[in-house]
């Protein structure tokens, strides 16, 4: 059971690390939440190949920021559950 996630991504329209992903091996159940630096959720997904852009809701982009993240996997044949949090940043 694997998790990697990045620590800084770049959504500026180059097409090079213009969404944050995390990488998870082994898990079947997965929810991403990242939340700005006064814990409002800015997005989630339960999909691990939709990464989050860089925008709010409406669609505007995020300021250059340290953002936080979790991340809640779970592996229903094994019975694993696994929570990791951390920070991404984003650079433009």
């Amino acid at each position: 059971l694997l998790f990697y996630s990045p620590d800084v991504f770049s959504p500026n329209g180059d097409g090079i690390n213009d969404a944050f992903r995390v990488s998870i091996v082994g898990y079947e159940d997965f929810e991403l939440f990242i939340f700005d630096r006064w814990g409002n959720e800015l997005f989630n997904t339960n999909n691990p190949e939709e990464g989050w852009n860089g925008t709010y809701s409406n669609g505007q982009e995020v300021p250059q920021d340290v953002y936080m993240y979790k991340v809640y996997m779970t592996n229903e044949g094994s019975g694993d559950e696994k929570l990791e949090k951390g920070r991404v940043s984003i650079i433009k």
